[in-house]
């Protein structure tokens, strides 16, 4: 099980080393820091791309980078520990793809961003969603029924992309 991460600040991949503001990106709430879930075979990654996008309001760019809990655990000997929680989307049906890492401290937050930027440096370690990606997987999933239209209604940025793309593809019943 890899464990998805949102970053999109191009503080990340400035310079070789950690930019500061790459590192205000994993703030925690009660020491714990927002990640999904997502299989080894990431099948579902399109997915965990629209519910983390739509945590938002808006319709934003971003990388999402995979961490493997169990290479931190033992090639750095860090007993890094999930604390379950669901996922604050509007694609409900993701909802139960959420969890948290439990960060006690600043030096687990400044260990876990230098890993991510270490990661970073090989392209199969994240991937990149422009906004016009995430505007069809909206429409798609939409259009499949599985996120109901009135629940895009509720956010309006997002709403407005999805009456964008159903000028391009077709109006959505």
């Amino acid at each position: 099980m890899l464990y998805a991460r949102k970053i999109n600040d191009n503080a990340w991949f400035v310079g070789p080393s950690l930019d500061s503001d790459a590192v205000s990106e994993l703030g925690t709430s009660e020491h714990t820091l927002s990640v999904w879930k997502v299989p080894d075979d990431k099948h579902n990654l399109d997915d965990i791309a629209l519910a983390l996008a739509l945590s938002r309001d808006k319709v934003d760019e971003m990388f999402i980078v995979f961490l493997d809990i169990e290479k931190l655990k033992s090639e750095y000997r860090w007993d890094l520990q999930l604390i379950p929680q669901e996922g604050d989307t509007h694609y409900e049906a993701m909802r139960n793809q959420h969890t948290n890492f439990k960060i006690e401290d600043f030096w687990g937050q400044g260990f876990l961003a230098e890993h991510i930027k270490k990661l970073l440096t090989d392209t199969n370690n994240y991937v990149y969603y422009d906004v016009p990606t995430l505007e069809k997987l909206l429409y798609e999933t939409v259009k499949k029924r599985v996120i109901p239209r009135s629940e895009i209604k509720k956010i309006g940025k997002w709403n407005s992309s999805l009456k964008k793309m159903e000028d391009q593809m077709g109006k959505l019943t």
